[in-house]
Formats: C-alpha cells, structure tokens, sequence
C-alpha cells in the first residue's frame, strides 16, 4: 500500500511537472509597452521603437511565443540605433514585453566644409538629422568633411565637444554664442548672437 501510495505521488508530481512545462511553452506575448526617456524634448518616438523592434524580430512581437523572443538580440537590435542611447528588453509575469529606451541628447550640429550637416551628442557619437523636428543646439561649422576620422581629427572632435559642453553648460555664455566656427589652422572662434564681432579664443585649452 505505501509502496502504491509513493507510485501515486510520484505519477501525479509527473503530471504536473509536465503541464507547467507546456504551459511554459505555450505563453505567448499579450502586450507591448514602450517607455522612452529623455530630456524636455522628444526625439524618438514610441512608433519609432515598435518599427525598429519588428525589423529585429522579423515582424509582430504581440501573440509571438515567450520562448522564440530573443530578448537580448532586440536590446543589441534597439542600441544600434544611432538616436537610441541604451535599451532594456523584458518580460513580466504576465507575458507583457517591457521596452524601455534612452535617447541621446543633442549637443551642437555640424556643418562640414562640403555642406554635410549632423549632430553630435556629449560623447561626440554622430546623430542623423531629424525629418520631424529641427533641434536648437550650437552650430559649429567648417569642420573636417571625413567620415572615418584620422587621430588629428579626432583630436578636433574632442576640442569640438569640449567647448560646446562649456558654452552650454553657463548660462551667460549659452545666452550669448550661437556658433563656433573651426579656421583652417583648426583654431576656434566664436560667433555671438548679437554684434559682429568675432571671439577668437585659438585652441580649446
């Protein structure tokens, strides 16, 4: 009888292991949610994130089974991104697929000296322009117009952003410099919002 008894328990923990692990298998996404954080303005918006989420996961996440979402390919997909700072992909308990994305922040925008124009963020990452919205930051024009930088570049890069973090992080000078402007020896001037005078200020040190 014991012996039956601990068959019986033994055969019924069987059953139920077995339909937790269907029932695993079955889940499906019910939901997704998207949040974007940024600063006062928006730059990315939640229409944007679902397009980039349907490329990477090759079509509609919703009624997909939990186990053939690939949460971690959907953050690296979301990250490559060049608006799209940082992404975190999750699910909660009730099968509902979690986005959460940081923007980059606009800094100042480029203008090469062949015309090209982009932005660039505080790290000097490279933003495209926007077809939506035009975004008031410092222009910097005359830089280099290559694409895959040299060290000196870089270099230039670095100066550029520098200055630009200074310029926007004071509120007297923010109010005043609407533009730098890099000269053929890659020195600095700066063009002020009112007056036409120029502030030569060399080199960014």
């Amino acid at each position: 009888m014991v012996l039956a008894a601990w068959l019986l328990v033994g055969l019924g923990m069987s059953v139920l292991l077995a339909a937790a692990n269907r029932s695993q298998k079955e889940k499906v996404c019910k939901r997704v949610v998207v949040s974007v954080q940024g600063g006062e303005k928006m730059y990315i918006e939640r229409a944007d994130v679902l397009q980039e989420l349907r490329k990477a996961a090759g079509g509609f996440l919703v009624n997909k089974p939990v186990r053939h979402i690939d949460l971690v390919h959907l953050e690296r997909s979301l990250e490559k991104h060049p608006w799209i700072q940082d992404a975190k992909v999750y699910f909660d308990s009730h099968s509902v697929l979690h986005i959460s994305v940081a923007e980059r922040q606009p800094l100042a925008r480029i203008f090469t000296t062949t015309g090209r124009s982009y932005y660039i963020d505080s790290s000097g990452h490279r933003l495209p322009l926007l077809d939506k919205l035009q975004v008031r930051v410092l222009v910097v024009t005359n830089f280099t117009a290559a694409r895959h930088f040299t060290a000196t570049d870089s270099a230039l890069m670095r100066s550029v952003k520098s200055i630009a973090l200074y310029i926007t992080n004071h509120d007297f000078w923010s109010a005043q410099i609407t533009q730098i402007e890099v000269t053929p020896a890659r020195t600095f001037e700066l063009i002020p919002l009112i007056g036409n005078h120029t502030i030569r200020i060399g080199t960014a040190e």
